[in-house]
């Protein structure tokens, strides 16, 4: 049974995301559940480093004193800051967290994707250029339905420019807990 786990977990690693529901059958005794808790141990330690840092993204959006509404019209941002990310907190009328967790590189588009973990690749570490993997969820990826609402919804009101829209965006890291 372990073996097989092991076989799974590989699949989804290669894939870069889990596709399908494991389920550990067997009689009482077996090891089903201790092998599940050392997983999410596992998980839980390994994300608390540096190697296995993850990141998530959330919408910001402000309104320049005005806090009852979302932020959609464009002009009605604060337009001095790059990043709305970097705003003063008191000046965000909304902070809507992407639930599913989503990597921030599904902001890329798809078409520019390639290129740009390539650059990013050329100026890493050799060790980081190794441990680099394209999988099909890296190259083709894409936002949750919530996210890409949001995204597209941006994309519109800013007339297609990019740029602005990725401005409502705050890279955040977080960690693996049971909790």
């Amino acid at each position: 049974m372990q073996a097989r786990l092991y076989e799974v977990l590989g699949e989804f690693a290669r894939r870069g995301r889990p596709d399908r529901f494991v389920l550990l059958h067997g009689p009482n005794g077996s090891a089903k559940s201790s092998i599940v808790e050392a997983l999410v141990r596992g998980l839980e330690r390994y994300s608390n480093t540096d190697a296995g840092a993850l990141y998530r993204f959330s919408w910001i959006f402000c309104e320049g004193g005005e806090r009852d509404r979302l932020g959609f019209q464009p002009g009605r941002v604060v337009d001095d800051a790059r990043s709305l990310a970097e705003v003063d907190e008191r000046m965000v009328s909304s902070r809507i967290p992407c639930e599913l967790k989503d990597p921030p590189w599904v902001l890329i588009p798809r078409d520019l994707r390639r290129a740009f973990f390539e650059s990013a690749l050329r100026d890493a570490p050799e060790a980081e250029r190794a441990r680099f993997q394209w999988t099909d969820a890296v190259l083709d990826g894409d936002m949750s339905p919530k996210a890409r609402t949001i995204f597209d919804s941006l994309l519109k009101a800013y007339g297609g420019d990019w740029s602005k829209v990725v401005r409502h965006i705050r890279v955040e890291r977080f960690d693996i807990s049971r909790r």
